[in-house]
């Protein structure tokens, strides 16, 4: 079997960034919206690796709640679902469907087209490549996995 590599899309970090941004800039976002970020662009993703026939497989990380895994039910995708997010879903009364290919709502979409920084991770062109290293939500998340390095090596047996 060929290698194949992760294409990891942060959803729940997304999430959470545009939410700071939007509160940081006053915009007004329903977080109904804003929980919807990081799966719609994984969504548009997704549709780009298809229609392109990438061989890399989206891996969605950081999820913050079943919606993310619900929303992307059905996609031939690679899931690590934390044990608490898999409770969330075993334990829900939503009907079980395949959703990745539900369109998202233009409403949505539009809304969250306020925020310049959700446009950059939306748009296949919204960044060139040597941006990536300074945007906000990667800052976010190397800042995090720095700390968490830092109190690793600092424990002591």
């Amino acid at each position: 079997m060929p290698n194949i590599c992760n294409a990891v899309i942060m959803v729940g970090r997304l999430d959470d960034y545009i939410r700071d941004v939007a509160h940081d800039r006053r915009v007004e976002i329903d977080e109904r919206d804003i929980i919807s970020a990081g799966t719609v662009c994984l969504k548009r993703a997704y549709g780009i690796f298809q229609e392109k026939g990438y061989k890399s497989l989206i891996m969605p990380a950081g999820m913050r709640g079943p919606y993310h895994a619900c929303e992307l039910a059905g996609a031939n995708i690679r899931m690590s679902i934390h044990p608490k997010i898999q409770n969330m879903i075993l334990n829900s009364d939503k009907e079980m469907a395949e959703m990745i290919g539900e369109p998202v709502s233009e409403g949505t979409i539009s809304q969250l087209k306020k925020l310049g920084e959700f446009v950059r991770a939306y748009e296949p062109d919204g960044m060139r490549p040597e941006e990536f290293i300074t945007y906000g939500v990667t800052q976010k998340t190397l800042a995090s996995f720095c700390d968490a390095w830092a109190a690793i090596a600092a424990f002591k047996l």
